[in-house]
């Protein structure tokens, strides 16, 4: 018991913030395994690579572990050609200062991500110079017994799969150990919690409530513009105004457009406009299992971010793991609409009509409550759909229900 981990203590006692920051490590290394054999197709490497089948995983972490990838230009008599090189950087922050052992652990991943060492036969080659450190923070014993000294001890050395694996981890363990990542929360912390006493004043200063975000919609939202950096005018972007315009069917929108853009997790845009005589809100909130756009008259505007607080605000971060849906409500444009990924929830006479098309690759109408034609459709129950065992469904059927009762069908 003398050699016990001091973290494995009473953890009513314990600081398990550690757990946090293994599995944040964990996560950044399979992201470089998973980028490890992507080169563009001139053979340079794109650091801002979004695509899901490689980098996209990277590029999301990064900022959470507290580093930048950014695109540099070999200086090659200005060579407007000259390759484009991926690199890593810490991100600039008075209270996470990094030491020299860090920045010596970032530059060694730094290398391997920037040629995509990790996918070579032998992805050390040119590191032998490892420090000595490094092994002692590896789970096998290969690295002590001798792999500085390029000696093969055939007994110890593990599948070349495992150790490599197991090496990164070491670097990135050295990169942003424990107390890094604690100091660099600690700060983000604070710096959120003034972000988001910000953006609620915005709203309150307004007469209106303010709607509930998740932590990267608050570190992400401009308080100009009251948009995260998915909306602007650039390749993988939403026009500004999208969530006002989305059901009027602008050039740019479309439900698989906006469910199938790189980089939409963690989207916020609120947009208002008034046509003399009335003024209208638009909100789309998009993480990694729901797209939510709700629009809205002003009088109406209160009554329907309680419900998106009380309903959609809880599950915004609930597992990935869960199949993804899409939930649409305007009432000046008469829509009221679900679409899932999970077939079962799906119904096959559904008017596709009533739904901003295309349709997202993989998903399926659920219901349309606003606006089909009543001779020949006949929507379930929403309450027969919030019994679903699909917890975001249900969360959206439970959501479309309450904004119907206060926004009756203009139509009838």
């Amino acid at each position: 018991m003398e050699n016990l981990d001091e973290r494995w203590s009473d953890p009513q006692e314990a600081d398990l913030r550690w757990i946090r920051w293994t599995g944040l490590r964990m996560d950044f290394v399979n992201a470089m395994f998973k980028a490890a054999n992507h080169k563009s197709d001139d053979g340079s490497v794109d650091p801002m690579c979004n695509k899901k089948s490689c980098c996209a995983d990277l590029v999301e972490i990064a900022p959470a572990i507290g580093i930048s990838l950014f695109s540099q230009y070999e200086d090659d008599d200005d060579d407007d050609d000259a390759a484009v090189q991926s690199t890593m950087s810490y991100m600039n922050s008075r209270q996470a200062q990094p030491t020299e052992v860090m920045r010596d652990a970032l530059s060694m991943l730094k290398y391997m991500y920037w040629g995509r060492d990790l996918s070579r036969k032998n992805p050390f080659e040119g590191y032998l110079e490892a420090p000595r450190f490094i092994g002692q923070l590896m789970s096998n014993e290969y690295f002590n017994a001798g792999w500085s000294k390029d000696q093969a001890h055939p007994r110890q050395v593990p599948s070349r799969d495992e150790y490599v694996r197991d090496f990164v981890y070491a670097l990135a363990s050295a990169a942003f150990p424990d107390r890094y990542l604690d100091t660099l929360y600690a700060a983000n912390s604070d710096l959120l919690g003034s972000k988001k006493s910000e953006f609620n004043s915005v709203f309150t200063n307004l007469g209106l409530i303010p709607p509930n975000l998740t932590e990267s919609m608050y570190e992400d939202i401009d308080l100009e513009t009251l948009a995260t950096r998915q909306f602007g005018t650039g390749e993988n972007q939403w026009l500004p105004g999208a969530s006002y315009g989305l059901e009027f069917g602008m050039t740019d929108a479309s439900l698989a457009k906006y469910w199938e853009t790189p980089g939409r997790w963690d989207a916020f845009e609120f947009f208002e406009r008034s046509n003399g005589y009335s003024t209208c809100h638009g909100m789309i909130a998009s993480t990694g299992v729901i797209f939510l756009n709700q629009q809205t008259f002003d009088e109406q505007l209160n009554d329907f971010m309680k419900v998106y607080n009380e309903i959609i605000y809880p599950i915004l971060d609930v597992t990935p793991a869960i199949l993804g849906v899409m939930v649409v409500m305007s009432t000046y444009r008469n829509a009221a609409y679900i679409l899932s990924a999970d077939e079962s929830t799906w119904d096959e006479y559904a008017p596709t009509t009533r739904v901003l098309a295309p349709i997202p690759d993989g998903m399926g109408i659920v219901g349309v409550w606003r606006g089909y034609d009543k001779d020949r459709y006949t929507p379930r129950s929403l309450d027969d759909i919030a019994k679903m065992r699909h917890p975001v469904v249900s969360a959206a059927a439970r959501y479309l229900k309450e904004c119907l009762l206060l926004s009756p069908d203009r139509d009838e």
